[in-house]
């Protein structure tokens, strides 16, 4: 089936292969300290991104292939009618990106590939702001398909700023009710997320569930000991669970390929994955140029998709180079 195919069936021998080298040196670092670890740890790294840039660029080009589709620009329009419902309930889906069969190479790559280093941003982890980083994840996150619909509840000019990789495998635990807005760091302005399914998602894999309308106010975060067992430390503002009617929840069932927009300010969650079903997502967050991205971290800057920026007051820069292009 689509959208089931585990992570031991994506990676080839010959990817297993590459990373024998490593495994001296992962056993090494176990009696190492201090500043000897770190700095182990780091030509771990970079060993590890030489081996993998062996095998990446065939599937790297045959992804950005895929992805550039057969040159017919995409339905992008969005109605009057979804216009208002997006302002009315605060999200919409589905919408098509990519045919099924389409993603299921694209998941390959997404695993064999990107997920196994992390990002060339310093400080940022292998889920986290790839699209900075890896030509494959910026043209996800800026697919006609996706930015030209945000622009429609945005306005002309669009700015991509953050991106995630959620990774859910069997079993991974419960993320809260919570409304993103909260932990955003940004100043000012109004954010538009879209989520887009790398797999199959429905309830049996835990699917983003939502409440339509939530958005027009804010809940507070719960008392800090409504959070004790809540495992996933992004989440320390989950709302308070006395302010959430969790039976209005409704759940967000998308095929492999399809993603949905919604507000900042829409309380989502989603659920145990309780299934034997990966659950690949990439979250994706749009603002406009007069919002301020508050990241102070030297190598970040902000990715103008659509319009221009007529305020001047983000660190502007460029979208990653295919790694088969010079000075990539």
């Amino acid at each position: 089936m689509p959208g089931t195919t585990h992570v031991a069936t994506m990676c080839s021998s010959s990817s297993y292969e590459a990373m024998r080298p490593i495994r001296p040196l992962k056993r090494g670092l176990r009696i190492l300290g201090g500043r000897a670890r770190h700095a182990a740890r780091g030509l771990e790294r970079r060993i590890r991104r030489r081996l993998l840039n062996r095998n990446r660029g065939a599937r790297e080009s045959r992804a950005l292939h895929l992805l550039a589709g057969d040159g017919t620009p995409p339905q992008t329009a969005l109605t009057a009618e979804q216009i208002d419902s997006f302002q009315r309930e605060g999200c919409l889906w589905p919408f098509t990106l990519c045919a099924p069969e389409t993603m299921v190479e694209i998941r390959e790559y997404l695993r064999a590939v990107t997920l196994q280093y992390d990002c060339a941003v310093e400080g940022f982890p292998n889920t986290k702001w790839r699209h900075l980083d890896d030509p494959v994840v910026y043209r996800l996150c800026a697919h006609p398909a996706i930015v030209e619909r945000v622009g429609a509840l945005l306005g002309p000019d669009v700015l991509l700023w953050q991106s995630n990789l959620f990774d859910k495998p069997p079993g991974a635990s419960e993320i809260p009710w919570h409304q993103d807005r909260l932990f955003l760091e940004v100043e000012g302005g109004t954010n538009v997320s879209a989520w887009i399914a790398i797999d199959d998602v429905d309830e049996h894999n835990a699917c983003v569930e939502v409440i339509k309308g939530s958005h027009r106010s804010v809940v507070p975060p719960a008392d800090p000991s409504a959070r004790r067992g809540k495992s996933d430390r992004a989440f320390g503002r989950m709302a308070d669970p006395r302010l959430v009617d969790a039976s209005r929840a409704v759940p967000v069932r998308l095929r492999a390929g399809q993603f949905m927009l919604f507000h900042e300010f829409l309380l989502h969650r989603s659920a145990q994955n309780a299934s034997h079903r990966q659950r690949l997502g990439l979250a994706v967050r749009f603002t406009t140029p007069q919002t301020r991205v508050t990241h102070q971290l030297d190598a970040y800057h902000t990715l103008l998709v659509r319009g221009r920026d007529r305020a001047g007051i983000n660190r502007m820069g460029l979208p990653p180079a295919p790694s088969s292009e010079p000075g990539s």
